[in-house]
């Protein structure tokens, strides 16, 4: 693989993402000064599709192209050590967590780039959430990401957040990511043969000459995500297991998982 990381049919994702990110990096012209004022563009990217996407990868992925070219600092946001009971609180951590961050940017003169992995952990509909301390900090986030913006502190932040549940999350999150990228990507047939074939050269265990278009009926037929088979090829590989069709046919992927827990859910 020479190094990189193992993406199939993202690379011109990374491109386009890399792009937006360097308009806002780079010494602005006075057109998109105006541009971004006058449309509310902001740097703020919501990666959305199944677990084992891609999402998390890809967001680190560009990070390290924009480090490369520029003063950029990586932080995570992570949402379970900023939840607290105590009234106030949870909310207090967050605008101390990206009060730290502007900080750090004006002390060393950087930007930064910001990662919130699993942005629904705190973000599902406010109607539907009763927990208070949820609602509190949701609406803290709404707060700050408009503060930002009218002091055009965002010349110096990107945020990257990811989720799996895009059509749960609040509409007024939504509202504040202006770029939404889906990562339920789709290989031809071509590009799966390809993966199949990287695969091959780095476990070098199995054959799948005679089973390559039967794996790719049962990959559409399922939507399985490249993930996910890779986890079930790593799985074989250490239990020194032959590859058998059965194991793929019979396996519940993400998508028909979520399928059946939303029929539940309506069911209840």
């Amino acid at each position: 693989m020479n190094g990189k990381s193992f993406i199939f049919g993202l690379d011109d994702k990374i491109l386009k993402i890399e792009k937006y990110c360097e308009k806002f990096l780079k010494e602005e012209k006075d057109n998109f000064r105006i541009i971004k004022k006058k449309f509310s563009i902001i740097p703020t990217f919501l990666f959305y599709g199944l677990p084992g996407t891609g999402k998390t990868t890809i967001a680190n992925e560009v990070y390290k192209k924009l480090k490369k070219k520029y003063n950029i600092d990586l932080y995570f946001l992570q949402i379970d050590e900023l939840i607290s009971y105590n009234f106030g609180e949870s909310s207090k951590n967050m605008r101390n967590f990206f009060e730290k961050i502007r900080e750090e940017i004006k002390k060393n003169n950087s930007f930064a780039y910001i990662i919130i992995d699993e942005l629904d952990s705190f973000t599902v509909n406010r109607y539907q959430n009763n927990n208070e301390s949820i609602k509190r900090i949701l609406l803290t986030f709404n707060s700050i990401i408009d503060n930002f913006f009218q002091q055009e502190e965002f010349n110096k932040m990107i945020i990257v957040a990811t989720t799996n549940m895009e059509d749960s999350l609040d509409t007024s999150i939504l509202r504040r990511f202006f770029f939404h990228e889906n990562f339920n990507i789709t290989l031809d047939k071509k590009e799966f043969f390809n993966f199949l074939n990287e695969i091959n050269k780095i476990l070098n265990c199995f054959h799948f000459k005679n089973t390559k278009d039967k794996l790719f009926e049962i990959y559409q037929k399922k939507k399985f995500t490249l993930g996910e088979l890779k986890t079930i090829f790593a799985h074989l590989y250490l239990e020194e297991k032959e590859l058998n069709l059965k194991i793929l046919e019979e396996k519940e992927s993400f998508f028909e998982m979520t399928q059946r827990e939303r029929k539940e859910e309506k069911n209840v």
